[in-house]
């Protein structure tokens, strides 16, 4: 398969190889004491083809569930890609569940492996392994020998493809579990076809030359899709362990874009104001002088039409004192940010885009894996969450619900066929 994709990926086993294709230096970043070290699309792909290989040696099977309890790492990237290359059927966990809650998702996924991250989640796992007759093994990133990089044999190679190859657009890829906050927490079920029409009908334009961090969990669907965007598009992609780290990681690894949550702006924002009103009196004067002439451009940048030359010169200044020192402490090379899961306040959006870093929202639930509906570069108004991507239809009803049909939206909820 490798090499011969002409059409967009229709399985994610297919985006994959399609990823692979792009034969990068740098597919992923790692972080290894205190330092960035690149890992090649030629390791990334032994990596997964390896643990594609150890599971199905584990007896696991087409249409088999496995679960996933990890924090964001870049194990959680090659685990996925080894489940979805083998058609076995993903099922993602918060690290921060209990081992009740964590029981619940495994006996009702009927899961028979599940991958662990830590000593600490094995205990949670094993604490309640008793009680869950189809769970057969547990497999932890950091003890268990899981992720060899040897080179493959030609007949390991040719399994790897062959299973790959089999894996079918409605086959069934991931059974993510909502939260429960309204009740029985339900097991939301997509398939190959749903994630990937998403990530390939996004909108979001990517090239090789882009870098993503990626830090927000992997357990939902929002940071998975994203991930998979860049995957396709052949971005590299850093996985950052938590929130408080991103800071340092964007000035560390400089990307062009991250997928971010309304509460890292309002975050990002209070730092940013609280740096300024503890600078002298003349660079805070500076700054809110820039801020002004931002908004005051946002208009001509917003439609593309020419500024005033008063204007243009005025915000060249301003860009040049205070808005390029903004952009730095976010690496220097950002072109957007992604905003998803929750409203993003539209002076935040505002604020944002006059200091040269566009936020981009965007609308989507798991249930359609996740995007409805984007803003674009070309086409961005604060204070919405876009249009509709490509392929994906809605309409208002009557009572003021959301209808979404596409190849987007779920198959339905896992053993509940009234709530579906």
């Amino acid at each position: 398969m490798l090499g011969r994709m002409k059409s967009p990926p229709q399985t994610l086993a297919q985006l994959f190889q399609q990823t692979i294709a792009h034969d990068k230096p740098d597919q992923l970043l790692v972080e290894s004491a205190g330092a960035w070290q690149p890992v090649s699309s030629e390791e990334f792909h032994r990596r997964v083809a390896r643990a594609h290989l150890g599971l199905r040696k584990l007896g696991l099977a087409k249409g088999d569930r496995c679960a996933l309890l990890a924090e964001n790492r870049w194990e959680w990237a090659v685990a996925d890609f080894a489940m979805m290359t083998a058609g076995i059927v993903s099922v993602p966990l918060y690290p921060t569940l209990t081992g009740e809650q964590i029981h619940y998702m495994l006996e009702n996924s009927g899961s028979r492996a599940v991958y662990v991250s830590t000593t600490a989640q094995r205990d949670k796992v094993l604490g309640i392994r008793h009680r869950l007759p189809a769970l057969e093994h547990v497999i932890c990133f950091d003890t268990d020998p899981w992720i060899a990089a040897e080179p493959l044999h030609a007949a390991e190679h040719e399994a790897f493809e062959a299973a790959a190859d089999a894996v079918e657009p409605e086959d069934l890829a991931s059974i993510i579990y909502t939260s429960g906050t309204t009740g029985t927490p339900k097991g939301v079920m997509l398939t190959h076809r749903n994630i990937a029409s998403n990530a390939v009908d996004s909108g979001i334009d990517l090239g090789t030359d882009d870098v993503a961090v990626s830090f927000l969990p992997l357990c939902h669907i929002y940071e998975r899709t994203a991930d998979y965007v860049c995957y396709l598009h052949g971005a590299t992609v850093a996985h950052v362990g938590a929130m408080e780290q991103v800071v340092a990681a964007l000035q560390q690894i400089r990307p062009t874009m991250v997928a971010a949550v309304p509460r890292f702006f309002e975050k990002m924002y209070a730092r940013l104001m609280d740096t300024i009103r503890q600078a002298p009196a003349l660079r805070r004067k500076i700054f809110f002088w820039a801020i002004v002439a931002g908004y005051q451009s946002t208009p001509y940048r917003l439609r593309g039409t020419p500024m005033p030359l008063a204007l243009r010169m005025k915000f060249a200044l301003a860009d040049r004192l205070a808005f390029s020192k903004v952009r730095a402490r976010l690496g220097g090379r950002l072109q957007r940010f992604i905003s998803g899961s929750a409203p993003l306040k539209r002076e935040l959006a505002e604020f944002f885009y006059a200091v040269g870093v566009p936020v981009l929202e965007g609308y989507g639930l798991t249930e359609t894996s996740p995007v409805v509906s984007a803003n674009r570069l070309e086409s961005l108004r604060f204070g919405t969450v876009g249009r509709p991507i490509r392929n994906v239809e809605v309409r208002i009803a009557e009572d003021g619900e959301i209808l979404v049909r596409g190849p987007n939206v779920m198959r339905g909820y896992y053993h509940m066929e009234r709530e579906t």
